[in-house]
Formats: structure tokens, C-alpha cells, sequence
């Protein structure tokens, strides 16, 4: 899910259904803006704060909604692309057996 889940009004639910789809021991890669936006000189009016985003996230936040819906946290990072935007990737795995 590479910059879809800022658009999604109820991510965890959402996601709970991704769930459903993965195989098991299937993976999830997630892309999603960084709170870490506030940090350049442009701050709230940064393209990650645009008003068709429901949110934006933190490692944190990210951590925790991943988390919840039972999947294993296998990488998170938060860059900074060459574009300048700031963004989060994840990659998660289920785990059932």
C-alpha cells in the first residue's frame, strides 16, 4: 500500500480486512506521510498535511495500528525522499500459523 492508507477515513478497519486477504505468513508493505513534515520549513503547509488526507502519521501511531490488527512489525522507518517529502514505510508479516 504505497500512499493509501492518509486517504482512508478508518484505517484500522480497513486494514483488518487487508488482513483477511494475506496469505499466511504474507506480507504488507505500507508507505504513508510523516509526521516528521513538521519539521521543514514549510511545517503544516507541507504536501503531507494536504486537506484529502484523513491523517498523517508518526512512527508511533503507525507502530501501534499495525500492531493491532496482529501483524508483526518486521522494518519501520521514517525518511525523508529526494522529493522532500516526508514518509513512513513499513513492512509487517502475519503471523498465523
Amino acid at each position: 500500500m504505497n500512499k493509501i492508507i492518509e486517504y482512508i477515513e478508518t484505517p484500522k478497519i480497513f486494514l483488518k480486512k487487508v488482513f483477511k486477504l494475506l496469505e499466511k505468513q504474507g506480507y504488507l508493505y505500507i508507505e504513508a506521510p510523516s509526521i516528521s513534515a513538521l519539521k521543514s520549513k514549510l511545517g503544516h503547509n507541507s504536501e503531507e498535511f494536504f486537506i484529502e488526507h484523513f491523517r498523517v502519521f508518526s512512527k508511533k501511531s503507525l507502530e501501534f495500528l499495525i500492531t493491532r490488527i496482529k501483524l508483526k512489525i518486521i522494518y519501520i522507518k521514517d525518511i525523508k525522499k529526494n522529493s522532500g517529502k516526508y514518509t513512513l514505510i513499513a513492512i509487517a508479516k502475519k503471523n498465523e500459523n
